[in-house]
């Protein structure tokens, strides 16, 4: 699972840009995807400071839902701000009041922010850049009972458009690297990367059809965390997929 980073850059004029990155320059998390169950109700995370100088953040935690996220309060964060020194490492742990278990996936994502550390007043800082890091990381509750992964496919045409639309039937989230499409010998990736459908959710892809042949039947193949999915579909035929 990848983490989404961000940083902010900030000058004196209260002006910023924010971009994304792949690297939280100098703090190191660990896991990758928090998770909590009735057997395992508190989740550990572990933030190192690989940097020469101490850093303060501020946890924040969201309601994740198919179409964004929404603070929240359920989740008990402890501490919910910290600071870091040098080469040394923090933990934080999660968990609820009273932690109410679904049939479903219950899906959450926790945010470090970064808290602006002072460098001092002098003149020649007056015009330094402050580069704040801004880290989300998925937590997920487990849902009662066996996990499920199944999903539909299909490929449809709505207004000239071709659409290519999966429904999550499982109790967990999928996520898609790829899907790829194949007709009389040519090929198209269509890049999902980091796109998630949650449990009992839907997504559809417009894909850029005129570099497709036109075919009564299209060969897809489909990169996501459910397993390596293919078959050969037809226009407006649903397909099931459960992996094995």
């Amino acid at each position: 699972m990848k983490i989404l980073l961000q940083r902010v850059l900030i000058a004196p004029m209260i002006f910023f840009i924010l971009m994304k990155l792949s690297l939280a320059g100098g703090i190191e998390t660990s896991p990758t995807h928090l998770r909590i169950s009735s057997e395992g109700p508190v989740a550990v995370l572990r933030v190192a400071n690989t940097n020469t100088k101490p850093m303060t953040f501020q946890v924040q935690t969201y309601k994740w839902t198919q179409d964004g996220q929404t603070p929240t309060n359920k989740l008990i964060v402890t501490p919910p701000i910290f600071t870091v020194a040098p080469n040394k490492t923090q933990i934080i742990r999660f968990g609820f009041y009273k932690l109410k278990e679904s049939n479903l996936q219950q899906t959450f994502r926790v945010s470090l922010k970064e808290l602006p550390y002072k460098e001092g007043s002098s003149k020649k800082n007056k015009f330094s850049v402050k580069v704040l890091l801004d880290i989300s990381i998925p937590l997920t509750v487990a849902p009662k009972g066996n996990i499920i992964k199944t999903l539909t496919a299909e490929l449809f045409k709505k207004e000239d458009k071709l659409y290519f639309k999966v429904n999550n039937t499982g109790n967990v989230y999928v996520y898609f690297n790829k899907v790829t499409f194949e007709a009389n010998g040519k090929t198209l990736s269509l890049d999902t990367h980091d796109n998630h459908v949650l449990a009992h959710q839907s997504r559809e892809w417009v894909i850029p059809s005129k570099n497709l042949p036109k075919a009564k039947e299209f060969k897809v193949v489909m990169d996501n965390s459910f397993g390596d999915f293919q078959g050969n579909f037809k226009l407006g035929v649903v397909k099931d997929f459960t992996s094995k």
